[in-house]
């Protein structure tokens, strides 16, 4: 079984204002291989920016069945696992104790979900160490750490601190470049027309098709539950595109309880991953080609409302990832679209923007997010209004030109 170490941080800036920073970094390891991730979000708070962390860090996993260690400053995460906090709030229908929403309950489900599919562990470290303190205070420290954690050797402990420490500091990078962001605003706007505007992709039925996949996936899911006879197609798979997985499980299983449904679509949903990277979905014609011709003017983004995994899973089967920039989902962050496409917005300072996609709630979405859209008629749905429409995904280029030249 294969060994990752995660190490993973949060930070906030300004934790109980409504005008708050918050910055998330996790740090991968496998052997000699490591990986190292951060973003960031405004309007959050510090136990947040802990949790999506940890979620991040798992989206970036191409297997399961990992042997994992997860090494976190955060009595708050570390301790709903090691303590089982999250079998009590699950219990109480996600009350605390307090008779109280669990806060953050989107996130944890998220990470609950995603730690079923490894084994596991969690350690504490102390934060904010001074690696070059006096040798008493790192000697405690280190009593410390073995007496929650078990036995290390000093060295992994100092080892461990050390990932802490950059953990720490990456999560802090989003923060610094959001300050100067702000602080270098009026200068940043003499200049805001020289850099290239930004085009946001839906993914299904935007960028490529795999319902018929997806349906297949679903359909070998399915067959873990000898007593539902019911069966995917890929019609009723494109009627499902657009809407999150709890959605798309109270569409096709209304008669059942909420709890197994969502088990069942989420059991499916995991498949579907496996699934995918030895059936990718089929990308629209000219896409390829499309994409590499819109990045040299462009900067390119996808937001979709699909589970942890499947953008990477995207990009995994396509090879596309070299055209975008950043990418969001709602099985990552629990938030609605038009609230994802904010996200990227704020974190990658974007001002003119352009939202394409294909179904009503793409719209919906553009329309909250405050941001333009154009209907990618090519794919799966219709739009109760008119707007601007592409018949084939190779118009884009030539729509983009005239939409953005006429902003100027």
């Amino acid at each position: 079984m294969k060994q990752i170490n995660i190490y993973t941080d949060g930070a906030c800036s300004g934790n109980q204002n409504d005008t708050n920073i918050g910055g998330w970094g996790c740090i991968l390891e496998y052997g000699e291989h490591r990986k190292e991730l951060f973003g960031g979000e405004l309007d959050t708070t510090n136990n947040r920016m802990e949790l999506l962390a940890l979620i991040t860090a798992f989206g970036a996993l191409k297997e399961t069945g990992l042997s994992i260690r997860v090494f976190s400053d955060s009595a708050y995460l570390v301790d709903c696992f090691n303590k089982k906090w999250h079998e009590n709030w699950q219990r109480n229908g996600w009350k605390t104790s307090a008779k109280k929403p669990v806060e953050n309950q989107d996130l944890w489900m998220t990470l609950l979900r995603e730690t079923a599919k490894h084994q596991v562990r969690f350690y504490r470290i102390k934060g904010h160490l001074n690696l070059k303190g006096p040798k008493k205070m790192l000697d405690d420290a280190y009593q410390d750490f073995v007496k929650v954690n078990g036995a290390f050797t000093r060295d992994e402990f100092l080892y461990v601190a050390q990932q802490n420490i950059r953990a720490d500091a990456l999560a802090n990078e989003f923060i610094r470049a959001h300050r100067q962001t702000l602080a270098g605003a009026d200068a940043e706007d003499a200049d805001l027309r020289k850099r290239p505007p930004a085009i946001l992709f839906d993914l299904d039925g935007t960028l490529w098709d795999s319902a018929k996949q997806v349906a297949e996936s679903w359909n070998i899911a399915l067959e873990d539950y000898p007593d539902i006879t019911f069966r995917f197609t890929t019609k009723k798979v494109r009627q499902s595109m657009g809407r999150v997985l709890e959605e798309i499980a109270a569409m096709w299983f209304p008669e059942m309880s909420k709890e197994r449904r969502e088990s069942i679509i989420h059991h499916a949903a995991d498949v579907e991953l496996e699934y995918l990277k030895t059936h990718p979905g089929k990308l629209f014609p000219a896409a390829r080609k499309t994409l590499s011709e819109l990045s040299k003017h462009y900067e390119l983004y996808i937001v979709s409302n699909c589970q942890l995994g499947y953008i990477e899973g995207f990009f995994e089967g396509t090879g596309l990832q070299k055209y975008f920039i950043d990418f969001e989902c709602a099985g990552r962050t629990g938030k609605p679209k038009a609230d994802n496409i904010l996200l990227v917005m704020e974190r990658n300072s974007l001002d003119r923007c352009l939202y394409v996609g294909d179904t009503q709630k793409d719209c919906d979405a553009a329309d909250g997010a405050g941001i333009p859209f154009v209907h990618a008629a090519f794919g799966f749905g219709q739009i109760d209004r008119t707007v601007p429409r592409l018949e084939t995904f190779g118009e884009l280029p030539e729509f983009a030109a005239a939409f953005f030249g006429s902003e100027a």
